[in-house]
């Protein structure tokens, strides 16, 4: 199960560059949840695949703004209470 956090902020984009704290879990084609107003920070989240990855980082396509410190969890490991856009 994928649960960590961006150490960088996210601007919107194709194949964003995420790093996060951890990428145990992490593998190319899985559906991610990238951040939440319940990680402490204002904005929604999202749905995301990985698009590809090395041993630090992985991409993305991005629609939205994520700050620093954003929650990244396995979809079906959503953060409770975790606002997500167009909800």
């Amino acid at each position: 199960m994928v649960s960590t956090t961006s150490i960088y902020a996210l601007a919107p984009g194709t194949n964003v560059v995420i790093t996060p704290a951890s990428m145990t879990g992490i593998t190319v084609g899985m559906l991610l949840v990238i951040g939440g107003e319940n990680s402490g920070f204002t904005g929604k989240g999202e749905y995301a695949s990985v698009n590809s990855k090395t041993s630090t980082t992985f991409k993305a396509d991005l629609a939205h703004y994520h700050e620093a410190g954003a929650w990244i969890n396995e979809d079906g490991g959503v953060p409770p209470n975790a606002v997500m856009w167009g909800t």
